[in-house]
């Protein structure tokens, strides 16, 4: 099981040992793993976070100024995608443009609730996905913020209902990444398009694909439910193709339609069967 790290930003000695207790006690009734990492001054603090936590606990006045946690917040926003709960006696100190973190006056939330709230994000597979470090980053941190984090909650409904929600999670992700991603004044290349070698062994449509006896590559045209698995056999015993031919531009389909994927029905293997 792994461990849920978390990070609480608090001067107040007495608060601090409030947390560890109920941090201590809410492991053994709700059987979670859980670091707790202390922070007592904004120096420390900015020291010691980074994406490998889980959860921040923070409260706005650590010094004379009484706002201190905002420039903490503000550093996370910027650098990392951690989701944040602000517990403070000053909540009318707290930076009104991050208006997506909730904030808690002491008293009117105990730690455990917290924590529950933490844990249901947790179970969404939201740290796993967004946590850690890359070239990716900052595209990352803009979709984290502006649009995972915003609407967790709904994903916080699905969890517990027998699916798996972080690999949709991520999926919903990997979406918002390709669409941040997608500027039509790159150049895009064929190598990008296709994986290699493939992970998945099952023929799709697009697949790339060599003659049993032949040595020519040929593109699969077929429609995805054509290539559905049936029994353990394909949908259809005949597959359309087209003829791959190289040039000095590189790879170029072109459609040959005399040109069909035979598929053996005694062992499943594909041969090229030209009609001409």
């Amino acid at each position: 099981m792994c461990s849920f790290k978390l990070l609480i930003v608090e001067d107040n000695v007495d608060e601090l040992m409030l947390c560890k207790d109920t941090v201590k006690r809410y492991k053994s009734e709700n059987d979670r793993d859980i670091e707790l990492v202390e922070c007592k001054n904004l120096e420390e603090a900015l020291q010691k976070v980074d994406n490998s936590f889980d959860g921040v606990i923070i409260d706005l006045k650590l010094g004379q100024e009484g706002n201190e946690g905002n420039k903490i917040i503000h550093d996370i926003h910027t650098k990392y995608r951690i989701p944040i709960v602000v517990l403070t006696g000053t909540p009318a100190n707290a930076d009104t443009t991050l208006a997506i973190i909730p904030i808690y006056t002491k008293g009117e939330i105990g730690y455990g609730e917290i924590l529950d709230q933490f844990f249901k994000k947790y179970d969404t597979g939201v740290t796993r996905i967004f946590g850690g470090r890359g070239t990716i980053e900052v595209a990352m941190n803009k979709v984290f913020w502006n649009n995972i984090y915003p609407q967790l909650d709904s994903w916080e409904s699905h969890v517990g209902d027998g699916g798996n929600v972080e690999k949709a999670l991520l999926r919903f992700t990997l979406n918002h990444l390709l669409e941040l991603l997608n500027d039509d004044s790159d150049a895009c290349y064929p190598e990008e398009m296709y994986i290699s070698p493939p992970i998945d062994p099952l023929l799709k449509t697009g697949s790339i694909v060599q003659g049993k006896q032949s040595p020519d590559y040929y593109v699969v045209l077929s429609p995805a439910c054509d290539l559905a698995i049936h029994n353990g056999n394909l949908k259809t015993d005949r597959i359309l193709v087209c003829l791959i031919e190289k040039n000095n531009t590189g790879l170029v389909a072109r459609a040959k339609n005399d040109l069909t994927l035979e598929i053996l029905n005694d062992d499943n293997e594909a041969t090229i069967k030209d009609k001409r």
